[in-house]
């Protein structure tokens, strides 16, 4: 696509947003060129969707969105948004989710658009309303809004989005041309076009594109993007460690004191097995704002397997503290820390970080299965059965529990009430379950008919199951060695 006259007129400013790199939200705030108004009912809105009550600032940006001024105007983007973020969280692989989602993204979509015809300065709703036409499966309305707004007011982000929608949607001509007609300027300095050329390079997998990189991190280009680009580009068809950890090196030769760096060649070392090595590299990034996190989160990953698991937990912690985002991330780091304790019988520390896991995961089932664990482990049979039971009021049907239980149970003696937990295990889909009732059935109450069907049904959801297929022969034996004894008697 070649881009309008109105577009090439702002070529420098353009190119200078090109190399950046836009947040997770993808979001840019913008001050509107007119006044605000009384925006005490926009404000109110906002704190509601920052405290996450999601009805409640629906219902109110609803009402505001019905006005002419600019607080209606913030109003509609803000709703749009909403309804966009509803959207995206929605089922799009059933029929009736996917009817429900697009309804609400072609409402989110109104909304947008209302919003950007009447703030044509803030590209925030243009961004957002692009975004969600291309979750529709529509590129090109994408580009369209993007390059309407371009028109109605140039902005630098504008061209950054344009040149992105294109790469997402697999249009690399466009994207060429579109960069070509950038670069025909002779205004653009040189790190901007290399920056450009070094995105497409890497689009296009060319042979070439780490050299750019490489020239383009020395011009002083976004580290971020550099690193994350060259992830991108030795992570295709398979991960390439060796190549990385080479490339990486070299930025760092250039520009030693660059935290992002630093973290890349961290994690990198990480994946391969250079625990040492990346904890070097980790430690030099953990304070840094961009990075910081993720570099705790990898080294916590490090001294967890290098068993040096307090150490490990108090970065997983520091990572979590600076980026709530990571918890699910946080929450895996802590579960291999429990375990290891559990493996070195360090059941009570363990039984901490488990208990720290459900603070943040109320029905995480791995703690919820570790915590009796722990109590069995030492030697507290009581508190791993209040343990289980308490595991069940959280998760009621949870297979694993329901058969652990039963087996605590059963070593005890409480054979009946064992019983019950083994069927509503099975019930629930554990087949450790199913098979404890064939060797029951089988060893302690001789009903060898209904043990060899048991174990057949084990059998016919997991084959590989040696236990079964062996009790089930044994069973199919002493039946018809039952049968061929009572026939005799007879």
């Amino acid at each position: 696509m070649r881009l309008e006259a109105p577009i090439c007129r702002g070529l420098l400013v353009i190119c200078l947003a090109l190399v950046g790199v836009t947040e997770a939200s993808g979001i840019t705030v913008r001050t509107p060129p007119f006044p605000q108004g009384d925006a005490k009912g926009v404000d109110q809105a906002r704190a509601l969707l920052v405290a996450e009550d999601w009805t409640a600032a629906e219902s109110l940006l609803r009402q505001l969105a019905e006005g002419e001024d600019i607080d209606a105007v913030q109003a509609r983007g803000l709703l749009g948004e909403l309804l966009a973020q509803n959207a995206r969280s929605m089922d799009w692989t059933s029929d009736l989710s996917v009817h429900l989602a697009t309804g609400l993204a072609e409402e989110a979509l109104g909304f947008l658009d209302s919003a950007s015809s009447g703030d044509p300065e803030n590209f925030r709703w243009v961004r957002e309303a692009a975004g969600i036409s291309e979750l529709l499966g529509n590129p090109e309305g994408a580009v369209r809004r993007i390059h309407e707004s371009w028109i109605r007011s140039p902005q630098p982000e504008a061209a950054e989005a344009l040149l992105n929608v294109h790469l997402r949607s697999g249009n690399l001509s466009d994207a060429v041309e579109l960069v070509a007609t950038l670069e025909s300027s002779a205004q653009l300095p040189a790190k901007d076009l290399l920056g450009l050329r070094f995105r497409l390079a890497v689009a296009h997998h060319e042979d070439g594109a780490m050299e750019l990189g490489r020239e383009f991190s020395q011009a002083g280009g976004d580290p971020w993007l550099v690193a994350f680009l060259t992830w991108e580009f030795w992570s295709q068809p398979e991960l390439n460690l060796e190549r990385l950890l080479a490339q990486y090196s070299r930025y760092l030769e250039d520009s030693p004191n660059i935290a992002t760096y630093s973290y890349f060649r961290g994690a990198t070392r990480f994946y391969a097995a250079d625990y040492e090595g990346a904890q070097a590299d980790l430690r030099r990034a953990v304070e840094d704002s961009k990075v910081g996190a993720r570099a705790n989160l990898f080294l916590g990953r490090c001294l967890v397997r290098q068993s040096q698991r307090e150490a490990a937990q108090t970065h997983f912690e520091a990572a979590l503290s600076a980026d709530p985002g990571l918890q699910g991330e946080v929450v895996l780091g802590l579960l291999d820390v429990a375990a290891g304790r559990g493996r070195a019988r360090e059941h009570s520390l363990a039984l901490q970080t488990y208990d720290r896991v459900l603070e943040l995961d109320p029905t995480n089932e791995w703690a919820l299965l570790g915590r009796p664990l722990c109590f069995k482990g030492m030697g507290d049979m009581q508190a791993a059965r209040t343990a289980y039971e308490s595991g069940l009021e959280r998760s009621s049907e949870h297979p694993q529990l329901l058969n652990d239980l039963a087996l605590l149970l059963w070593g005890n003696g409480e054979a009946g009430t064992a019983l019950g937990y083994f069927e509503r295990a099975a019930a629930a889909g554990a087949l450790d379950a199913a098979e404890n009732l064939g060797v029951i059935a089988y060893t302690k109450d001789a009903r060898f008919v209904e043990a060899s069907d048991l174990f057949g049904q084990v059998l016919l959801r997991e084959r590989d199951r040696p236990k079964s297929r062996f009790y089930r022969e044994l069973s199919r034996y002493r039946a018809k060695q039952e049968s061929t004894s009572s026939s005799g008697q007879r």
